[in-house]
This record gives structure tokens, sequence and C-alpha cells, in this order.
């Protein structure tokens, strides 16, 4: 059909497909909470490991303390000698190699470096590092700030150590920086008991519920596309029932009600089978209705092909309507091709044809609860008319339609009378060569 019609705010090809919510779950749910969890493990990890490094450190200022004053109280003389950066005999090394040691070893400390506020270092459990001189920002920063700090270090060996820098105070003033080592796998190790229960708990109940929406998902995308198969088969069915005008004005009118009627202008193709009354008596029912499908058939592909649209079938008689550009020639086209097939098709019965056009109006006529869309008015009673005084094999065309229409080969001139019309009107004749 030609009639232009605007486009409609809903798409009605996307809504026969069934809403792909399996697909947008996978394809953004899923990501979503994936995300989620990978945020939330990097989160909780990196909020554990910063309480866990507090904690450690909270350890290290108690131990270092404690080895302070365990050393002071053993060796005082040589210990505030040491922490007044004075020079120490050999005696009084050896005291303080001795009371590091014992305290080192109650307090489970492996290594252990002093340094003084020079950066210089004071004491070490390794002898052979006393004396050096630490340049690091690390222990600059505490120096100046007075805040442990931890630093991770691999050593050569491919060892890793946690490095504890405390600060040491007295009378609230710094004295000391005390360096503890802890072995990396023992801290990861205590780490990843601390963060286990909060990350992987968790996460393995989102992906278990990951999991089971999926089957949910699954399960409702199934029963929407059974629904969704069902509505499109049951829409067709319809849709075979009723116009491609009566369709298009349906999903076009966007407003409450009924769908308003318009006057439009349309050329009109009016069909209907001779001796039809006489053919029903000799045939059984079953015979008449394979005869009227297959009559039926010809003439809709026919008017289909040539641009019309079937506004009714009336028992054994066909109302096409026509629009747009062009549309007279389209009408008397598709009324050839009809007597064309016809003839060739050899049916027991023949047709005769009325075209006509004129101005007709086309809406939803009846009640609100039971409507029918389909045109009404003096062009479509002509367009009876005129179908009525062609013969069998015959097509008869006012003058008018058929100058429009520009298709030569009618012949037979003459004017008839038209009921409710007082003029007459002149036609053209054309039967099936």
């Amino acid at each position: 059909m030609k009639k232009n019609l605007s486009q409609p705010d809903i798409d009605f090809g996307a809504l026969k497909e069934p809403y792909p919510i399996l697909t947008r779950y996978y394809r953004r749910i899923v990501p979503l909470l994936l995300i989620f969890i990978g945020v939330l493990v990097i989160t909780t990890g990196l909020a554990t490991q910063h309480a866990q490094e507090d904690i450690y450190l909270n350890m290290a200022t108690i131990r270092a303390k404690g080895i302070a004053e365990g050393v002071k109280r053993i060796t005082p003389a040589p210990w505030n000698r040491l922490m007044s950066g004075k020079h120490l005999s050999d005696a009084e090394l050896q005291a303080l190699e001795k009371a590091f040691k014992d305290e080192c070893d109650e307090f489970r400390v492996d290594k252990l470096k002093v340094y003084g506020l020079d950066h210089q270092t004071v004491f070490a459990t390794d002898p052979a590092l006393i004396g050096k001189v630490e340049s690091g920002p690390v222990l600059e920063k505490i120096l100046q700030t007075g805040q442990a700090h931890i630093k991770l270090e691999n050593e050569p060996q491919g060892e890793s150590y946690y490095e504890l820098y405390v600060p040491l105070e007295s009378d609230g003033k710094i004295i000391a920086v005390f360096e503890l080592y802890e072995p990396a796998s023992m801290f990861n190790a205590i780490l990843w008991q601390a963060i286990q229960p909060i990350i992987i708990y968790p996460s393995l109940l989102l992906l278990v519920m990951i999991f089971s929406q999926g089957i949910i998902m699954r399960s409702a995308q199934e029963d929407i596309d059974q629904r969704t198969r069902a509505i499109n088969t049951l829409q067709e069915r319809l849709e075979s029932f009723v116009s491609k005008s009566a369709v298009d004005a349906a999903r076009h009118h966007d407003g409450g009600g009924g769908i308003p009627s318009v006057q439009v202008t349309c050329a009109l193709l009016y069909s209907d089978i001779r001796s039809f009354t006489s053919y029903s008596e000799q045939h059984t029912p079953a015979e008449v209705v394979d005869f009227l499908n297959e009559i039926m058939t010809m003439q809709v592909d026919a008017i289909h092909a040539n641009g019309g649209d079937v506004d009714k079938m009336i028992g054994d008689a066909v109302l096409a309507r026509f629009q747009g550009p062009g549309k007279e020639r389209d009408a008397v086209l598709a009324a050839m091709e009809i007597q064309k097939r016809m003839a060739g098709a050899q049916f027991p019965r023949g047709i005769g044809i009325g075209v006509y056009s004129g101005n007709v109006i086309s809406g939803g006529i009846g009640t609100e609860n039971r409507q029918d869309f389909t045109i009404i008015g003096d062009a479509v009673n002509v367009s009876a008319r005129l179908c009525s005084l062609a013969e069998s094999g015959e097509i008869v065309v006012d003058d008018a339609t058929l100058t429009t229409a520009g298709v030569a080969g009618f012949a037979g001139q003459e004017e008839v009378s038209v009921k409710g019309r007082s003029g007459k009107l002149l036609v053209w004749r054309r039967a099936v060569a």
C-alpha cells in the first residue's frame, strides 16, 4: 500500500522479539557484580592490610620499648652513654651486646638496629653494621614526624622482610629509632588469616547468588520466549482477519478511545463472483469454502502486488482500497491482473469488477466494544454498483478514473444510472482478452 504514514513512537517490530533478559543479565548485571566483588576484595584487602600494619607497628613499638627498658635495666650506664652518643669501651659494648641479645631472644626479634639522632647506627645485631650512617628518607621522616613506619625489603638472597621503624622517646622527645626485622612470610600469613573470612565468604556468597540468579533468569527467559511466540502467533492470526490499513491505524494511534475517522481519497476495486449462489447450492460446504479460499487468495495476491489493501471480504465479494500517487492506475492494473489470472485458472465461476475513485470516510465503525476499521461513503456504493454492471470476466471503470490511470484497452463507452445519484455516470468496459 502506498499510503505514507508517519512512524509510530513504539517500535512494534522490536516488540515481536522477546525481551533478552538473560543476555542483559550476563552482559550488564553479572559484570557489575564481578566488578563489585573485585572492588570488595581489593578494598577489603587494602583496609585489612593497613589495619594489620598498624597492629604490627603497635606490637613492634611495644617490643622496642620492652627491649630498651630491659637493656637499660641490665646495663644502665652503658645504655645512657649509648643514647647520649658518647664513646663506649669494649667492655661496655660487650655488655650492651649481651643485654640486647638476651632481650631480643626474649621478645623473639631476629634482627635489630638502633639509630641515633645523627642517623648513625649505634647498635646492630650484626656488629659489622655498627657505626654506619643510614641516609634513607624513611629514617629522616620518622625523626621529623615521630610516626612509626613499615617497609617491605627484598634481600639479595631472595627472602623478603618487613622493616619496622619505631621511634623511642624519653620525656616526649625522640632519643633513638629502633629498626626491627620480621619475615614477610609471617606477616603475610597473619594478613591472609585476617582477610580470609572477610573476603572469601562474601565473595562465595555473591558468586552463589550470581549462579542462582542465572538459573532464575534462564527460566524467566524461557517463559518470556514462550509468551512472545504465543503473542506473535495470535497477533499474526488476528492481523489476517483485518486489513493492513486497520493494523497500521491501530499501531499509529497513541491516544485513548477509538481510532478517529478521517476523510481520504481512494481508488476502489470491488469484485464479486458471478452465479455464486447456484454454485453453493450444487456443491458441499467444504467444496464451497475451498473454492472461495482459492479465488480469494488469487485476488488478494494481485491486489497486494499492485500496492492495494483489502479492506474487507463480504461473502464472495472483495473491497480493496488504493491510496497515494498513482492509485487510479494501480487499481485498474490490479483489476486487469485479477481477470487475467482468472482466465488462466479456469475456475467454474468468473468474477465481475468495478473500479471507481472518490472520497471516503476511513475509521473505526461500530460500538465501543466492537468496531470494524473500514471505509464508507458514496464512492464505495458506486464501486459496488459498477461491479454489479460488469459481466463475468469483465471490468467496469468510470471515465474519470480511467483517464487519470492512462491505461489503454478499454472500450464500450456508455452512460449508466447509479442508484442514489441524479445524473448518469460515463463508464468504460474491458473483457478478458
